[in-house]
């Protein structure tokens, strides 16, 4: 052994610090293996629940009339998708803008005003 190495029993105090972190990490691990249990449990138990709501929840649309649907942004032809959870929203059709019935005035009027104007003032 090298010379320079100090070995030494640790005292009673050392003995117990580290008895209690070896604990406190015990526990530390113990509570996350629970909070995983649990939340494992959670999902099998909730599984059936969230598929009966779900599905609820699509005869409740396949009630609905057309014209709901569609007010709602949707068609009979999206219900499949929706059920198969692989329904993407199209973005909604857009319309080209009515055309003005008549053109937008022109500035000029005004400029000729302000140009008599300045001259009146000068």
């Amino acid at each position: 052994m090298p010379a320079d190495i100090n070995l030494r029993m640790p005292s009673e105090a050392e003995i117990e610090a580290a008895q209690n972190r070896a604990r406190a990490l015990r526990a530390e691990a113990f509570g996350r293996a629970a909070a995983r249990a649990a939340a494992a449990i959670k999902a099998v138990v909730m599984a059936p629940v969230r598929a009966l709501r779900r599905e609820r929840e699509l005869a409740d649309l396949g009630a609905l009339s057309d014209r709901d649907l569609k007010d709602i942004g949707l068609s009979r032809s999206d219900l499949p998708a929706i059920r198969a959870g692989t329904f993407v929203r199209r973005e909604p059709e857009r319309t080209a803008p009515v055309a003005a019935a008549s053109p937008a005035p022109s500035a000029e009027p005004v400029a000729a005003a302000n140009d008599a104007d300045l001259r009146r003032a000068a």
